[in-house]
């Protein structure tokens, strides 16, 4: 079923983001409009599971839509940071497994502010590489917002595995206003990522559930695997990252938010907050 631009339905989809969507998973949002009269009518299926399914995938492209809207964009930029690890559909040579990605992504806009990949034994490192690059972008593009009461980052924080559940996250709450640790679990990996911009990076494949397992085995052999050194790997990520951000960065442009900000502010005490806590990771796992 198709829904035109300015169908209630999706305009009640994007109601529903509007009020909640910095808070709220694709799935709530989902259920609160198959709830609405307007989505129970609208949105049809055999069962349950296939109109929630349905009703999802319009949150996710309704998100997306107002991640180009310049007053959403100036409204909601630099209210919540994602940090998460997900498998990608790269065969890293040489040892059979896929590579992991650490993603900095900003939830309002979809922006990747930075990312790292390599093996998955190396996920401390990505997530700090990934975390410095978003640092030295944000600072760089002079996007930050001022770090004022009530002002503060929300964050939604995938630990590396090795963690132990003991590290000592006070100065990473004290500058949050909300603060979501996530530990590591095979259905946990790269699901943030998927609610918010689906389930690829530019036009490489995310394999979230692969995260803990990702030796190679005829299944993953069956998909579409790209086969490259790690160096190459890193490359080739890149520039779909790039691909990704290019029509956002032109929306924040257009939203008169680069250069507009302080090169210092809410998001980089989380950022430095973040470094910290992973430093103090890295080295409870290797001591």
């Amino acid at each position: 079923m198709k829904s035109a631009l300015d169908s209630p339905l999706r305009a009640l989809a994007r109601s529903l983001i509007i009020e909640d969507g910095m808070t709220s998973r694709n799935l709530d949002i989902a259920r609160k409009l198959i709830e609405d009269p307007v989505g129970n009518e609208e949105i049809v299926g055999k069962t349950e599971q296939i109109r929630l399914q349905w009703a999802e995938r319009l949150v996710r492209h309704e998100r997306r839509t107002l991640s180009r809207d310049s007053e959403y964009l100036r409204n909601n930029f630099a209210r919540r940071l994602v940090i998460d690890l997900t498998a990608v559909s790269i065969l890293l040579a040489g040892n059979d497994q896929l590579a992991v990605v650490a993603v900095v992504l900003d939830a309002g806009s979809g922006l990747v502010l930075g990312s790292a990949l390599n093996r998955l034994e190396t996920a401390v490192e990505i997530e700090r590489a990934a975390v410095e690059e978003a640092r030295r972008f944000v600072t760089r593009n002079k996007v930050d917002g001022p770090l004022e009461p009530g002002q503060a980052c929300d964050l939604d924080f995938m630990l590396p595995p090795g963690t132990t559940g003991s590290e000592d996250s006070r100065e990473l709450r004290e500058v949050t206003r909300k603060l979501d640790l996530r530990r590591p679990g095979t259905y946990g990996f790269g699901q943030e990522l998927v609610q918010l911009i689906g389930p690829r990076i530019g036009r490489m494949p995310l394999a979230p559930r692969k995260t803990l397992s990702i030796a190679a085995d005829p299944a993953v052999l069956r998909r579409k695997v790209v086969e490259l050194d790690p160096s190459q790997a890193g490359a080739y990520w890149d520039r779909e990252v790039l691909r990704h951000n290019e029509p956002v960065l032109a929306a924040l442009q257009a939203a008169d938010i680069l250069g507009s900000g302080v090169r210092e502010g809410r998001m980089t005490a989380v950022l430095s907050a973040v470094d910290g806590l992973l430093l103090d990771i890295g080295d409870a796992i290797d001591g």
